[in-house]
């Protein structure tokens, strides 16, 4: 628009923003939602023109499948470093790093990525990225996107859960009023009230009405943008039209091979096309797509035909390529640059758009040639899997397998064979899973031995291990690791070590052969077999409570964020939680996992054990929202039979009968499934884990399974571990319940302090061990003093590590007492936190 309305207190926030990033350093992401044609971009460049500092910006494009990091690509090819060769190898956290160190020191920046509803899945991983380096860094992102296209673009939806911490601000464009049309009006003919009930207040729409104020007003954009497209002569209008076929900015050299240069500059002129560099595009997608659509359809189809081949000749990305191929309607084109789309997308982390270059292929794959069929078919699976469309990746396999059968060769079958026995116990069909094992062995085994064997037999060996077959496990496990070694697939020896290897680390044996696992995997750079690996470890010192090994997970959670490993980072943090819980770091454990908990579209496991550490941090202190944590970790886990959902549930509840002095019944009904389930897997620390929260809770004396550190319980052992609250519950079980009190008053487990104390009053105990401080006990938040001193610096707008200077404390206490005042104040930000403890007088105004 000529003059941007009603965009003032917008654009003042952004500035808001802006200033906020440079006085503290803290870098800051801004979602900018609206819908179609309701300014977003206006806004962005009207903030951007009147800044000191240069502008990146990188925008997503609507082509039929999303290029792979496309608006990093834009990003690279404007700054100079090596972010170019980090977007080519297609790691999210190295890319996120790496435009986080363009910001000079001592300096700030701004980045912009527009029209994230069009972005793949690797760039999406990228903005969740930035998230976190950020915080440490003056760089201001602003971030579009169409907030009516959110619940299409499930990447997107999960990007935006994830993107809640308080470092992100969220902005929404909103359409014009009747009052800003009826400005945009004068001195024009045009009835305001109309344009607005036409419009609906949609700016791009609008702006496209003022451009013919003395036409009547058009019904739709469509016709908007149509009409200012015909008052263009026929030959800029052929310009325009061909420009309508690029769904991204236009290079001059591709509008030249389409319709010729000569009558560009009357396109521009006219305002229908804008000049941006060495490139012409439209003022608005809208606009694009309505000139498109009015194509002939041959005309079309020679127009993409004509671009492919310009693209081509330049060497142009594989995804592009792709697109004109499909809308050109030429299949041998479509089968090669679709299948070097999937490849690049696969390799660059863009799944989704993978799966959707695998089936532009099969689209056009040629029905006399069944064997490309059914390799296309395969490929798609294994993409489709990669998204959990398990139930696409089955059928499309079952679909391969019969084309194998009746055109193909045994070793296309036996390796279609062995992937079905991956797959169907993903989809639900675990039952399945030894028969296509047991088909894929009989048909490999008859020909000379092959990786595909090799990996049937570390498929037997996770079967065997699922199944509690230790024996099975290690007999099939070793020929797996020694024909692997023999043909060099070192993939499948390090899977088949990690299984042999956490068979033994979860029976409480030697975890050597998982640390061969992760050794091989690290050499090779097997990202998934590392994080298969550190998540396997993890898990066990996690369950089996070795504290020795937290310096090993916190190294894990690393490893996994350097490697763009999202979802097991995730897994790992929980079990880190776990182990902080034990310690009795209360902040550690909740703020540990507060970023899986923030967000709801985290993985449902790693979101159990989350609210599962949640829940018992809150129970224990006394804070509000255990239960309501609890019973969203038990709805989680309803309908999943298996002990990784069933037990961190379990014992939440054994904990919280405990508080609530539930009968001794009620205790049992809540853990005997989930105690039967552990002794059957052999599962020693879950049976005495849970075997101690029953005993506490008065139940009558059981076996345990034997290890150390639950059946024995000693309050002097508990306390040399660091571990006072588990000192105090072995306290309470000799009895000795005074001083189990005083030890939970001060770990700081007030919750559990109150049940003690009360069960102490009830047998007629008048002297009781001192709680908090009085004056901690009479703020109104439950502050301590020096986290109201910390408070009040932060009402000053100081950052932490100011702070830290002024009190003369280390930046990570202040980090740990801002975010213990966050919790106590039930608020998500800084800035909420100075509002909120005003109020309560505890900070001046």
């Amino acid at each position: 628009m000529g003059s941007l309305v009603e965009r003032e207190e917008l654009l003042a926030q952004l500035h808001g923003l802006w200033t906020q990033v440079q006085q503290t350093a803290r870098g800051r992401v801004v979602l900018v939602r609206g819908e179609a044609g309701s300014g977003k971009t206006a806004l962005l460049r009207a903030f951007s023109d009147g800044l000191a500092v240069p502008v990146t910006w990188g925008g997503c494009h609507p082509l039929s499948t999303p290029r792979p990091l496309g608006p990093f690509a834009e990003i690279a090819d404007q700054l100079r470093g090596d972010l170019a060769a980090l977007v080519d190898e297609g790691r999210p956290h190295a890319i996120a790093a790496a435009l986080v160190g363009q910001v000079p020191a001592q300096g700030s920046a701004v980045l912009v990525l527009e029209d994230l509803h069009w972005a793949d899945d690797a760039s999406l991983d990228v903005v969740r990225m930035l998230a976190r380096p950020i915080r440490d860094h003056a760089l201001l992102v602003l971030a579009s996107y169409r907030d009516d296209e959110v619940e299409r673009v499930s990447g997107l939806r999960t990007a935006l859960g994830d993107l809640c911490g308080p470092e992100t601000t969220r902005l929404e464009v909103p359409l014009l009023s009747p009052a800003a049309v009826k400005a945009l009006c004068r001195g024009t003919h045009l009835d305001p009230r109309e344009l607005h009930r036409v419009t609906g207040g949609n700016a791009f729409y609008v702006t496209e009405a003022l451009a013919a104020p003395d036409e009547e007003i058009p019904g739709t954009v469509v016709d908007a943008a149509l009409s200012r497209l015909a008052r263009l002569g026929p030959a800029a209008r052929s310009v325009a039209e061909a420009v309508a076929i690029v769904p991204q900015r236009c290079e001059l050299w591709l509008v030249d091979s389409l319709a010729g240069l000569e009558n560009l500059d009357a396109a521009v002129a006219s305002g229908v096309l804008v000049s941006d560099g060495d490139g012409v595009a439209f003022r608005h997608e809208l606009a694009r797509r309505a000139v498109e659509g009015t194509l002939p359809p041959y005309r079309a189809m020679q127009l993409h035909r004509t671009a492919l081949h310009a693209l081509v000749a330049r060497g142009a990305e594989p995804s592009r390529l792709a697109h004109h191929a499909d809308a050109g309607h030429d299949s041998p084109a479509v089968l090669v640059h679709a299948r070097a789309a999937a490849e690049r997308a696969t390799r660059l982390g863009s799944k989704r758009q993978a799966a959707a270059h695998w089936e532009q292929a099969l689209r056009h794959a040629p029905a006399n040639e069944p064997l490309v069929r059914a390799e296309l078919l395969e490929r798609l699976s294994f993409a489709a899997y990669l998204v959990d469309r398990m139930t696409e990746a089955v059928a499309a396999l079952e679909e391969a397998l019969a084309l194998q059968r009746e055109y193909g060769e045994p070793v296309g079958q036996g390796r279609v064979l062995l992937s079905l026995g991956r797959r169907v116990s993903c989809a639900g069909r675990e039952s399945e899973t030894p028969l296509f094992l047991a088909q894929a062995q009989e048909v490999l085994e008859a020909l000379p031995p092959s990786r595909e064997l090799a990996e049937v037999y570390a498929g037997w060996a996770y079967t065997c291990f699922e199944e509690s077959d230790v024996t099975g496990t290690h007999a099939w496990g070793r020929r797996a690791v020694e024909l692997g070694r023999e043909l060099g697939a070192v993939d499948v020896v390090a899977h088949a070590l990690n299984t042999m290897g956490t068979c033994e680390l979860f029976r409480g044996r030697d975890p050597q052969l998982l640390l061969d696992s992760l050794e091989l995997a690290r050499r090779h750079d097997l990202d998934e077999a590392v994080g298969r690996a550190l998540l396997h470890l993890s898990s066990a010192f996690a369950e089996q409570r070795r504290l020795d090994q937290l310096d090993l997970v916190e190294d894990g959670v690393v490893e996994c964020d350097l490697r763009g490993l999202e979802l097991w980072r995730r897994y790992l943090m929980v079990n880190r939680a776990e182990l902080h819980l034990l310690l009795g770091r209360w902040d550690d454990a909740a703020e540990g996992v507060a970023e899986i908990i923030a967000s709801p579209l985290s993985a449902p496991l790693p979101r159990l054990g989350a609210l599962c550490v949640t829940a018992r941090v809150r129970l224990r202190r006394g804070d509000p929202g255990g239960r309501e944590a609890l019973a969203e970790a038990r709805a989680l886990a309803a309908g999943h039979p298996g002990l990784c959902w069933q037990r961190p549930v379990a014992l939440v509840e054994a904990e919280l009968a405990w508080l609530d002095d539930a009968p001794v019944a009620d205790v049992l009904a809540r853990t005997d499934a989930v105690l039967a389930e552990s002794w059957r897997f052999e599962e020693q620390w879950g049976v005495d884990e849970l075997v101690r929260w029953r005993r506490v809770c008065g139940a009558p004396p059981e076996p345990t399974s034997g290890s150390t550190l639950y059946a024995e319980p000693s309050p002097d052992a508990w306390r040399q571990l660091g571990c006072g609250f588990e000192a105090a519950l072995a306290l309470l079980e000799q009895g000795d319940a005074v001083e189990a009190l005083a030890l939970l008053q001060l770990v700081g487990a007030h919750g559990a302090a109150a049940r003690v104390a009360k069960q102490l009053r009830q047998q007629g105990v008048r002297e009781l061990p001192r709680g908090p401080r009085p004056r901690t006990r009479a703020n109104p938040a439950q502050l301590t003093d020096r986290e109201v001193d910390v408070l009040r610096l932060v009402a000053v707008g100081l950052s932490n590590s100011a702070i830290a200077d002024q009190l003369v404390l280390a930046t990570k206490t202040v980090d740990k007492h801002v975010s213990a005042a966050l919790r106590k104040l039930a608020v998500p930000s800084r800035t909420e936190a100075a509002a909120r403890a005003h109020q309560l007088g505890l900070v001046p105004g």
